[in-house]
């Protein structure tokens, strides 16, 4: 009778119970202890993939329900050159929120230091127990006069920022960067070159202001204290003095 009632049950509930009724079966006919370790091995992963599909759907509609993020601060590049608009992790953090709270989604933050560059993980969560995590690494930021707690600091703020936004798929009302560097100020160097310079720094070990700033302004023949104050023809230069450098190290 039992069997028939199991029958005539709606497929879905069956399969939505399956692992654990193949459990029930097991423990009820005294199947042996390797029958049982597969069966709960079963319902690990059954377990797991269906938090897995709830932690998709979840993070699908705060995707959809996100408003634009709106850029709440605003910086200038000095100098006299154009001011601009950005997101702070805290605006990002603040307008996020109750929209994370609505999905049953959270994050948190991991971070370590080795070998002079910082690595930060922001890891994604739904109240199911299924995460996600997105991951950055960069060198401690020298520019500006900064001594070193405030130099690891700033990259933390800058990394955790978006490894943030990476994790939850979360964009501003234009992609832009870090609050400190424009899209191309003026006849400034563009992100991309910018990031190239960076990650290349990073793998020789070196710095913006104890290597690679003092050549720029003794080949150039003028004062260079940041990278944005070069053009792009400049810092794509710069990039190959740093490649010419590491071939022959």
């Amino acid at each position: 009778m039992s069997q028939l009632i199991e029958r005539e049950q709606p497929e879905s509930a069956v399969a939505v119970n399956a692992p654990m009724r193949l459990i029930e079966m097991a423990v009820s006919n005294n199947a042996d202890i390797e029958k049982l370790e597969k069966l709960l091995d079963l319902q690990t992963k059954w377990d797991a993939e269906q938090a897995r599909k709830s932690y998709l759907q979840a993070m699908a509609s705060f995707q959809a329900a996100l408003p634009t993020i709106k850029k709440l601060k605003s910086a200038d590049f000095g100098q006299g050159k154009a001011k601009y608009k950005y997101a702070s992790l805290d605006d990002i953090a603040e307008q996020i929120r109750p929209y994370l709270e609505q999905f049953g989604l959270s994050y948190r933050f991991e971070q370590t230091m080795n070998n002079g560059t910082i690595n930060v993980k922001c890891i994604a969560s739904h109240k199911d127990g299924h995460s996600e995590s997105c991951e950055m690494i960069a060198a401690p930021d020298a520019s500006g006069g900064k001594n070193n707690i405030q130099q690891s600091a700033s990259t933390v703020t800058y990394l955790r920022r978006y490894t943030l936004t990476g994790a939850l798929g979360v964009v501003t009302a234009d992609e832009d960067i870090d609050g400190r560097l424009p899209q191309k100020a003026a006849e400034g160097l563009s992100v991309s070159t910018l990031k190239n310079i960076n990650d290349y720094l990073v793998t020789m070990d070196k710095t913006w202001d104890a290597d690679l700033l003092p050549l720029c302004s003794k080949v150039f023949g003028r004062e260079i204290t940041k990278p944005e104050e070069m053009t792009e023809a400049e810092a794509k230069k710069a990039f190959d003095f740093l490649k010419a450098r590491a071939r022959t190290a």
